[in-house]
């Protein structure tokens, strides 16, 4: 039987991959200064949801597979790019260890996976 959920998420992952890596090559890798010197650049912006978008899928799929998710956000809250900007503020606030030359894809991950840990199951 097709499954359509699976093919619609691996080509949605695939396209937030392709996008970040195309921006990637563009920009080399995002780093925790940059973001904070240009963080309101549109196509910074655009970045930084893609990533997180490809998070989104990837926890779909995950979900999906019945295994353990990254982080655990609510499914009915949608996370627009200032809620982010804000988990992420908060999170670098939080954990001064983290320095600025750090790549943001982790620091997304990171973030979201402190924002909404995976206590119990969404």
């Amino acid at each position: 039987m097709f499954d359509f959920k699976r093919v619609a998420v691996a080509a949605a992952a695939a396209l937030a991959l392709g996008l970040s890596v195309a921006a990637s090559a563009q920009a080399q890798e995002l780093t925790v200064a940059e973001w904070r010197r240009e963080g309101d650049d549109e196509r910074l912006r655009l970045y930084v949801m893609g990533i997180k978008t490809g998070y989104d899928w990837a926890n779909e799929e995950l979900r999906a597979d019945g295994r353990p998710m990254l982080y655990c956000q609510p499914r009915d809250l949608a996370v627009s790019y200032d809620m982010l900007a804000k988990i992420l503020t908060d999170f670098l606030a939080a954990n001064p260890r983290l320095t600025d030359d750090m790549a943001m894809p982790g620091v997304i991950l990171y973030a979201m996976k402190d924002k909404y840990p995976c206590g119990n199951p969404v």
